[in-house]
């Protein structure tokens, strides 16, 4: 170690550090990311002499030396409240709908690309692991760093915000972690915005019970938000207390990612089919949700899906199978009145992750003949198999073996397993 030709070096820079973990820890990586030659650069900057009672030097310096295509990405964080617990897929999408993530070479996937621009911001310390392993935070220094970085475009409304505060003229990205019904409300809040791109909602949990008249509220007051803002990108209402969507969603043509997980949401309007340019839609844990609209074929974009933990959601339509770049479906449904046949994912040949196809009871009598059906699905990981069967009925293996053999999946695929259930209610006596 002595030995180390810029040893000394590095023990001034340490020594700038004062004690304080953080510092310490951006500037070592930081320091492992460059040529020895820069590391006098870094000693000599300018920037430890800039005053600021709120950013270290330490992390503005740390953030200078970030390429501009990750400047651009970590300052979109600016829209995350202290404390507040995200998942990677979560920022990831969220900066694919925003543009900010190169066109990637080759066959290499926008999604890949992004979660290399987390890792490498994670590497930076500019992320941490939460207690929750799933997910990760950002220190408060960081976070007050990615709001000074992002300067005036972005605007975050949190508890305890003043109704008079009205926001700059020119914000372009929008996030709130208090109640919608109250803050849409205060409709003058936004009187001097004209082009707002991102609508987020960062609420820590979801809502309270759902209240008919504030969910009614809310869908009034979004249409006024939808009539205002036609240039929005990002719409996220997670955990907001609305049940239906207003029909003028349909107008908002440039948006590409609408996120209404843990709503009272029954089902969507016919008028999403026209959100030609959407990539994400996301309706986890949205309990009373029964159906999705037809026009959901036409969204030929989309690349993701999310139906999880939708336990009413029990048929889906046929034009599901238009959706030739999906890249995450979670469960694909086959019901006995519906349509919709199994050979539709073959078109889904995208898919990636984990896939439960769910109904399979149904499916036994319609296979036509046909080649291996997940075959060219390469991305696919995990596999689950649903049949229910009522208490009186025989299972019919010799189906289940027919429809594993049509399904054939790559030879990727890391697991599989199949789930017979029988139906308490269809049992008699």
């Amino acid at each position: 170690m002595d030995q180390h030709p810029n040893l000394e070096v590095a023990k001034e820079i340490a020594y700038k550090c004062k004690g304080l973990p953080l510092a310490a820890k951006v500037l070592g990586q930081l320091l492992q990311s460059e040529p020895f030659d820069q590391w006098e650069t870094v000693l000599n900057s300018e920037m430890w002499t800039l005053a600021d009672d709120y950013i270290l030097p330490h992390l503005r310096l740390t953030y200078s030396y970030l390429p501009f295509h990750l400047k651009r990405c970590f300052a979109y964080c600016a829209l995350f409240p202290m404390d507040y617990e995200f998942e990677v897929n979560e920022l990831v999408f969220l900066w694919m709908a925003e543009g900010l993530i190169q066109q990637p070479e080759g066959n290499r996937q926008m999604e890949d690309l992004g979660v290399d621009y987390f890792h490498e911001l994670r590497s930076r310390s500019f992320f941490q692991q939460s207690s929750n392993e799933s997910k990760f935070v950002m220190h408060d220094l960081i976070c007050d760093l990615a709001r000074a970085s992002g300067g005036d475009m972005y605007c975050i409304l949190e508890d305890g915000w003043n109704h008079h505060q009205v926001i700059s003229e020119g914000t372009h990205h929008f996030s709130f972690a208090c109640r919608v019904e109250v803050m849409l409300k205060q409709f003058e809040t936004f009187k001097e915005v004209n082009f707002l791109r991102t609508f987020l909602a960062v609420l820590p949990t979801a809502a309270p019970e759902d209240d008919e008249a504030v969910c009614n509220s809310t869908t009034r007051e979004l249409d006024k938000l939808l009539a205002k803002f036609k240039r929005l990108r990002i719409l996220s209402l997670r955990g907001c207390q609305i049940s239906e969507l207003p029909h003028s969603i349909g107008n908002s043509m440039y948006l590409r990612y609408l996120n209404l997980s843990l709503t009272a949401i029954k089902g969507l309007p016919d008028s999403v089919g026209t959100l030609f340019h959407l990539q994400t839609l996301l309706l986890h844990g949205c309990k009373r949700l029964t159906e999705l609209p037809r026009s959901i074929g036409n969204l030929t974009n989309l690349r993701h899906l999310d139906i999880t933990d939708t336990d009413q959601l029990q048929k889906m339509p046929p034009q599901i199978g238009n959706l030739i770049d999906l890249r995450s479906l979670p469960k694909f449904i086959v019901s006995k009145d519906s349509s919709l046949r199994i050979t539709a994912l073959r078109n889904l040949s995208q898919l990636r992750g984990k896939l439960s196809i769910l109904g399979l009871h149904y499916a036994g009598h319609i296979w036509p003949s046909c080649d291996a059906i997940l075959r060219d699905t390469e991305g696919l990981e995990e596999l689950l198999m649903e049949w229910v069967s009522a208490f009186s009925d025989s299972r019919n293996e010799r189906d289940e073996v027919h429809v594993l053999d049509l399904l054939e999946p790559h030879t990727n695929l890391k697991s599989s397993w199949s789930h017979f259930m029988v139906d308490q209610n269809s049992q008699v006596g």
